[in-house]
């Protein structure tokens, strides 16, 4: 027999998963500003294109379901061009 869908609980499971991915965020942005402060002190340059492929390489190997790659690439592209922004604004200060 197959369980009835319930919408109400299917969006608070989306709910609680946006909660978790928010804390994610925050929690990885903590470190880029570590990663800012450390190209502060070695005057090294925001931007690392070799870096940022790496990570979306690794997003291949990440992600089980192969059709969600490619959002997830995205993902990881706004949250890498999110993080240099906030690196260029420590790195003027």
């Amino acid at each position: 027999m197959k369980e009835e869908l319930n919408l109400e609980e299917i969006r608070k499971d989306i709910d609680r998963i946006d909660r978790e991915m928010a804390k994610l965020f925050e929690e990885r942005m903590n470190v880029v500003m570590k990663v800012a402060e450390y190209k502060k002190i070695n005057n090294m340059p925001v931007k690392d294109r070799a870096r940022e492929e790496r990570v979306l390489e690794k997003a291949n190997h990440i992600i089980e379901n192969k059709k969600y790659i490619s959002g997830f690439q995205k993902i990881l592209r706004d949250i890498m061009d999110f993080s240099c922004e906030l690196q260029d604004e420590e790195l003027k200060k």
